[in-house]
């Protein structure tokens, strides 16, 4: 592959100014996180974290029945960075740091040396899909940041395999720490392998020579990695068991391309997939379409050189290649599929945009970018703006309901806690299963009883207790068909506090009442089998 020509300017930056932009870009990244409430998902990731030893936090990575198995060298990670930096929310979420430091880097130096582009890279920092992750103590920050750096390094391998003769070695190793965070993020490879081919700088067998070594040195360490995989899949470790379509791949768009705060809060779009769902966004929703489609014309320029078409095609297709497969294999074994388990990709999205637009030598046209840009930056900022700021887009709100929770025992009232269990201890709430087991709640309530909101499960708790019942829910996870709500319009109680994606309920008349036709069963026996169906 040779040079990509001039774009904005061929001078490269003096190393304080390269650092002082990657600075900037990791502080742009930074502003995504917050000392928010942790999350269902958040609260296995927790709960690793908090194990005493290395031998309790593989004892209890063991032991869960979610997809945290299938993440170990992100959970290791966390345990190290909090038994260092402690384990607080804005703790948890800050170890994300060093792999937006690794984005922005990546991203810099292959925008600078390989693309020539200087600064307008930066606006990728701004990225609601990168901001939501940010905020997240999941892998998903680390799976972008390793991503990043893998694609760079096989960009400057076919860009000069003699300058850059160690590439191989580095992509090798990076993807392999790749794969120890996801076991998803293997399929990364066949992308890899595809933009290698189609921008091929020398013969098969001269790359075949060159990337030998060290494959063969890292084999080793795969197929130990690739048996550990295949162990947790057999134990029956995992997601949401669910068929992908293509709506799966539609709101994977919708996230990747920044739509996250322009429309309805995810939980809402993700309960009620529907045109309806989106009419009362449609203003803020225009916003990023103008801002897609003054991109895509942009884009549409003819002004292009054989290796700027060539490294389009490539990044394009290895983009298309890799979703693709994912879907595919998510497809066949019936494995969720949320933009999240693409986190991969959004790198190549990333390199197309900077590849894409800024070089149009006709003034017209490179008014055009400049304001697609700048739209953009625009429509991203106002959904990095709500999803960061307002209430609505925030995740489940723990720490509020489990605060409720302790005060309705500390008055003397039985709590019914439908919602995870681990997420709950972690601030304090020491629940039990009674229910599960028949039992019924204690007759002075020390601690709260947790479950899924079932029909049965909810007429025992209640035919235990003549007195006031708090009810505190997680609709989206513990009470999807809306159970609590229809079974609570049989009896005589009130909603007492609401937070996001939680309701709390005073019960105060426990008469019997007949089952609603309209109360779905759930297949989920317990919460913490149900956290491993939500990951």
């Amino acid at each position: 592959m040779t040079s990509t020509p001039k774009q904005l300017c061929l001078n490269h930056f003096s190393p304080s100014e390269r650092w002082l932009l990657v600075a900037l870009g990791t502080c742009l990244l930074a502003l995504g996180i917050s000392g928010d409430s942790l999350w269902i998902d958040e609260g296995y990731s927790a709960k690793l974290a908090m194990q005493p030893t290395l031998s309790a936090w593989a004892t209890t990575l063991r032991s869960i029945p979610g997809s945290e198995p299938q993440m170990p060298g992100y959970q290791l990670y966390l345990w190290a960075w909090s038994h260092i930096f402690g384990l607080s929310e804005w703790s948890l979420r800050l170890a994300n740091l060093p792999w937006a430091l690794l984005f922005t880097g990546a991203l810099a130096w292959a925008s600078e040396r390989l693309l020539q582009v200087r600064r307008v890279w930066l606006i990728l920092c701004l990225s609601p899909f990168l901001w939501f992750y940010m905020n997240e103590a999941r892998p998903y920050a680390m799976m972008i940041g390793l991503s990043m750096a893998t694609i760079v390094a096989v960009l400057a391998y076919v860009q000069d395999p003699s300058r850059y003769r160690l590439a191989p070695w580095v992509a090798v190793l990076l993807l392999l720490a790749l794969w120890s965070t996801h076991m998803l993020a293997i399929t990364l490879l066949p992308s890899l392998l595809l933009l290698l081919y189609s921008l091929r700088p020398t013969s098969i067998k001269s790359m075949l020579r060159q990337w030998t070594a060290p494959i063969l040195i890292a084999l080793p360490l795969y197929l130990t990695l690739a048996i550990y995989f295949l162990h947790t899949v057999a134990g029956g470790k995992g997601g949401k068991i669910e068929k992908p379509g293509i709506s799966n791949l539609g709101f994977a768009f919708y996230e990747f391309l920044g739509f996250g705060g322009l429309g309805p809060p995810r939980g809402i779009l993700r309960l009620h997939p529907s045109l309806h769902t989106l009419l009362p966004y449609l203003p803020t929703l225009a916003l990023g379409l103008l801002a897609c489609a003054m991109l895509l014309l942009a884009s549409m320029q003819e002004s292009r050189t054989a290796a700027e078409r060539r490294l389009l095609k490539g990044l394009g297709l290895s983009f298309a290649a890799g979703v693709g497969i994912t879907f595919a294999l998510a497809y066949a074994v019936h494995l969720s599929l949320l933009g999240r388990h693409l986190a991969v990709f959004p790198p190549f999205l990333a390199l197309l945009l900077i590849v894409g637009l800024p070089r149009a030598s006709d003034p017209r046209l490179r008014r055009v970018a400049i304001s697609a840009w700048m739209v953009l930056c625009v429509a991203w900022s106002a959904s990095d703006f709500k999803q960061r700021m307002l209430p609505n887009y925030h995740k489940d709100d723990y720490r509020s309901a489990t605060t409720l929770a302790e005060q309705a025992l500390a008055n003397g009232e039985p709590v019914l806690w439908v919602a995870d269990r681990e997420t709950a201890k972690y601030y304090g709430l020491q629940t039990t299963l009674g229910l599960e087991k028949g039992d019924l709640l204690p007759a002075q309530p020390m601690e709260a009883i947790s479950g899924v909101c079932s029909p049965e499960r909810f007429q025992q708790a209640l035919a235990s207790q003549q007195r006031a019942l708090v009810l505190i829910t997680d609709r989206e996870f513990f009470d999807p068909h809306g159970n609590c709500r229809t079974l609570l319009e049989s009896l005589t109680g009130a909603q007492i506090a609401s937070y996001p994606d939680f309701e709390a309920w005073q019960v105060n008349n426990t008469r019997p009442f007949a089952v609603s036709a309209r109360m779905r069963p759930l297949a989920v026996k317990n919460d913490q089998t149900a956290s491993a169906h939500v990951q």
